[in-house]
């Protein structure tokens, strides 16, 4: 009968993908067991190793790079000088382009 043949192929089929399946877990779990497989990453998560080093902070002075001045500075947009300094800084451009 047609539908026994189809029943047996499909249970032949069902028993095969489980020891497929049982070996597959065999096979991971002893390179897990042993220590020869890295923690896998899904695609989603996983980035490519970095190639550069990791780029060092940036040191800052701590206070006005103007001689003798212990003012906070104003970072980098105001090319580390404080208020005072940098105003002047700027009065001198201005008296400069001025001429």
């Amino acid at each position: 009968m047609p539908s026994d043949r189809i029943r047996r192929i499909a249970q032949q089929f069902i028993v095969d993908v489980e020891q497929a399946t049982r070996l597959d877990l065999q096979e991971e779990l002893k390179r897990l067991v042993d220590g020869m497989a890295q923690p896998q990453r899904s695609a989603t998560t996983a980035s490519p190793p970095s190639s550069k080093p990791a780029k060092k902070k940036r040191k800052t002075p701590p206070h006005c790079v103007h001689d003798g001045c212990v003012l906070p500075h104003g970072g980098p947009g105001r090319s580390y000088l404080c208020k005072q300094h940098y105003d002047e800084r700027e009065r001198a451009k201005k008296e400069g382009s001025a001429k």
